[in-house]
Formats: structure tokens, C-alpha cells, sequence
């Protein structure tokens, strides 16, 4: 028999997803042994992170892997029925856990668990965990032993009589598992990617630039990079206006831990905007949410006297975003001609010659001027831009996400910062990364 002996720390790299074989994945686990395919064995450790969790009472959070992984289970046997019969080998979820029937139940009945023996993915050892063999495709120039499991034509056999010269494949020398045809049927290749995808926590990573480290081979889950309207420094004044600046297109790049570019990508927007942000998930689906109006003409706008005596006037703006606060008054917009207040007082403490954002309006102060009649024509030109209550969002051609990822990444964006970035680890690097840290508590 093949000893191929394999510490739990070297299974992921010597595992594959990439086959149908899922019926091997619970079966041989008694007395002592666990004996699977290598191609299904990935399951089983899923099922042995659960277990090193529970065996070193791991944090509730990462706990949350218990739902994924009895969602995974179940997929392989239903739940106990007490309305029907079991035969020896038939498997069962009771209580979360999974069981094989060890005693024929003829006659149907109530819970008993001296009927039913617990599968387990796992048994403890000296200096952490280890499964102990995995079972191969049957190999006609071996011997095998009473006990052995193989695979043979995508089915799990055990050996009921000991070969003990190579012989090609001899039916009655072994017996087909309960399991594997039970796993065979019930077993959905979808359902347990989707379970074990589910186990893998998503990160993010956000700034002026996104910096995080994987091993992904995987397109990003989501991006949001920021849009966010520009003016050259100084202080706007009637005569000394300051331009406002939008993006009619997002240049987003990705660079190693150098700097250096790995990939870059131009979004064209269509038109110019002065504040959002533009989101991509991991598909390439791209939508632009807008939450800044378009560039207005102060003169465009209706004035009215707020405060004649203090010099204080304003005009009413569409869907204007409330501030959501008194000191929220002085951000949420920007102006060529009138900077922002320092004050939020809209009375004579209010600073000559600036703006605030007030329940819908635009207020302005300049006391070189007593009547609104008189102040609209000197605004005439003037440019206005202000966060909108309402976004508009407007879907972008389709991209083709980042997903050259491992080792450091440094992603970001001409427009403003990187919103939000998530990834998702890889399975390998993943389990790699669990199994590092349960040693490291065993010991």
C-alpha cells in the first residue's frame, strides 16, 4: 500500500478542486484512519479547519466558519429521520454532525447514538494535526491490505481481502463503500465550490493608495475609486477667480510594492464630473455614482436678501444635499469667486466675501454690496459646484478587472482616493495562512 503520508501544512499545495471526485470526501474515517481521495480531499479540509477552531476555541469571528462548512456538509447527506430505517454505512447530519450508521436500524427510531459513529476530517497528533493517508486511484502493480481504500472508476472501495501480489482490478476483492454512492448522488460540483468560495474572508484596503498583500489569481471583488473635483491653491475672489476642475475620465493603477507599474487602466467617463466615485466588481461591470452637481453660472441663479442688514443673501440650488450638521455648512462645495466661511454663523459673524451651504440654499456674504439686485450681475461667471442629495448613477462600459495580485499590490487613482478595495484570498494561500496560525497557538 502507497504511504502518502501528508502533513496537514503541505495538503493545500498538493490538492486540486479541479474534479468531480467529491464522493470520497467523508468515508474511511474510522478507527484511527482517514483515507480519501487526494482529488476530493480539499473538503476535508475545510471540515479540519472547523475542527482545529473548535479544538483551540478560536475567536467567535473566526468561527464563522462552522455555518460554511456544515452548508458544505450538507450537501453530502440529509439530515437523521426518525420516521426511517439506516443501513450499515448510510451517513446522516444530526445535530450539525456528521455520522455513519454503524448498526443496521431496521425499524425506524428515535436518536440513538450508540448506532452511529461520528465522521471526523481530523485527529489530534503530537505538534498539531495530520491526515494520515490519502487514498489514490487503484494501482494494479501494488499490494494492498484488509482495510485499504482506493479509487476505482470515480467510486471509493475498501479492501475485504488482502492482495498481497500486484493484480489488475479484482471486483470481489473489494467492497464498494455505503458513501460513495450516497455522495455520488447527492453530491452538487456547484454547491461545494460555492461552500468552500464562502469560507474565504474578503480584505480591504483603502487610501490615496490601496496597499495589501496575497497571493490572489483571482479579478478584485470590488473597487471604488473616489472622484473628487479640483481648484489651484489660494483664495477665490471676484477678481481673482480659481478655476474648478472635473474628470471626464478615472486612471487607475496598480504597481508592486516598488511603485512600479504592473497595469493600468483608463475609465472614460463621457462627460466631465466634479464629484463621485466610479465602482467595478469583479466581473468588470462598471457603474459612475455621481454626487456632485455639474459646474453652475452663479449669475444663473435666482438671489433674494437673507439678511439685508448683515449683507447676507442667498439662492435656492436643485436637490442640494442638506449639511448634516451646523459645521457641516462650510464643506460639500466649492466656487471660483467666494471661498468658504470660517464661521458657520449666518448673521454679521459670518466672514465678508464667503459661502456657506444652508437647507437647500447657497448663502453668501460680501458686504461691498447691500441689495441682491445688485449682486447678481457681479456674479455673472462665477462657477459653482455642490454636493446634490440625490446621486445619479450611470453605467459605464464594461472593464476587465486587476488579477496579476501576488505579493504586495499598490493600487490607486488619479481622480482621489481608493474608496474601497476587496480581494479575495486564494483557497491555497488561505488554508496556508490558518494552519500557520493554529500551530502557532498549539505550540
Amino acid at each position: 500500500m502507497p504511504d502518502d503520508r501528508i502533513k496537514i501544512s503541505a495538503l493545500p499545495s498538493a490538492l486540486s478542486l479541479n474534479n468531480t471526485d467529491v464522493l470520497a470526501i467523508v468515508q474511511g474515517m474510522n478507527e484511527g484512519e482517514t483515507k480519501v481521495s487526494r482529488k476530493a480531499a480539499l473538503t476535508i479540509l475545510a471540515a479540519h479547519l472547523l475542527e482545529v477552531m473548535t479544538y483551540n476555541n478560536l475567536s467567535t469571528a473566526d468561527k464563522t466558519i462552522v455555518g460554511a462548512v456544515n452548508s458544505l456538509l450538507s450537501n453530502f447527506a440529509d439530515s437523521y429521520d426518525d420516521t426511517s430505517t439506516y443501513d450499515v454505512g448510510d451517513c446522516v447530519i444530526y445535530n450539525g454532525v456528521l455520522y455513519q450508521c454503524n448498526t443496521a436500524i431496521t425499524v425506524a427510531e428515535a436518536w440513538d447514538a450508540t448506532h452511529w459513529t461520528q465522521i471526523k476530517a481530523v485527529d489530534a497528533g503530537a505538534g498539531g494535526f495530520s491526515i494520515d493517508v490519502i487514498a489514490d486511484e487503484y494501482d494494479s502493480s501494488l499490494t494492498y491490505a484488509v482495510g485499504d481504500y482506493v479509487i476505482y472508476q470515480d467510486q471509493l472501495y475498501k479492501c475485504n481481502t488482502a492482495i498481497t501480489s500486484p493484480e489488475a482490478w479484482t471486483a470481489a476483492h473489494w467492497t464498494l463503500t455505503q458513501v460513495g454512492p450516497q455522495l455520488q448522488t447527492k453530491a452538487d460540483r456547484t454547491a461545494v465550490d460555492e461552500a468552500i468560495e464562502n469560507l474565504l474572508p474578503v480584505g480591504n484596503a483603502s487610501g490615496s493608495v490601496a496597499n495589501f498583500s496575497t497571493e490572489l489569481s483571482r479579478p478584485l471583488e470590488a473597487l471604488k475609486a473616489g472622484i473628487v473635483a479640483t481648484q489651484a491653491s489660494g483664495t477665490p475672489t471676484p477678481s481673482s477667480p480659481l478655476q474648478i476642475s472635473g474628470w471626464s475620465q478615472v486612471e487607475i493603477t496598480h504597481a508592486d510594492e516598488n511603485m512600479q507599474t504592473i497595469d493600468s487602466d483608463t475609465i472614460s467617463l463621457g462627460n466631465t464630473y466634479f464629484g463621485g466615485y466610479v465602482t467595478q466588481d469583479k466581473t468588470g461591470h462598471r457603474q459612475l455614482v455621481v454626487t456632485y452637481s455639474a459646474l453652475l453660472d452663479m449669475g444663473d441663479l435666482t438671489w433674494a436678501n437673507l439678511s439685508p442688514g448683515d449683507n447676507i443673501f442667498r439662492a435656492v440650488v436643485p436637490n442640494c444635499k442638506f449639511p448634516s450638521d451646523t459645521a457641516d455648512r462650510k464643506n460639500g462645495f466649492l466656487c471660483s469667486i467666494y471661498p468658504a466661511s470660517s464661521t458657520v454663523s449666518i448673521s454679521a459673524n459670518m466672514t465678508d466675501k464667503s459661502l456657506l451651504r444652508y437647507n437647500g440654499w447657497i448663502v453668501l456674504r460680501d458686504t461691498s454690496y447691500s441689495d441682491y439686485t445688485e449682486l447678481a450681475s457681479s456674479l455673472i461667471g462665477g462657477k459653482l459646484i455642490y454636493e446634490i442629495d440625490t446621486p445619479i448613477i450611470v453605467d459605464l462600459p464594461d472593464g476587465v478587472p486587476f488579477e496579476t495580485l501576488i505579493g504586495v499590490n499598490n493600487i490607486f487613482a488619479d481622480s482621489g482616493d481608493i474608496l474601497e478595495c476587496k480581494y479575495k484570498d486564494t483557497i491555497q494561500h488561505y488554508i496556508d495562512t490558518q494552519i500557520a496560525a493554529t500551530q502557532a497557538l498549539i505550540l
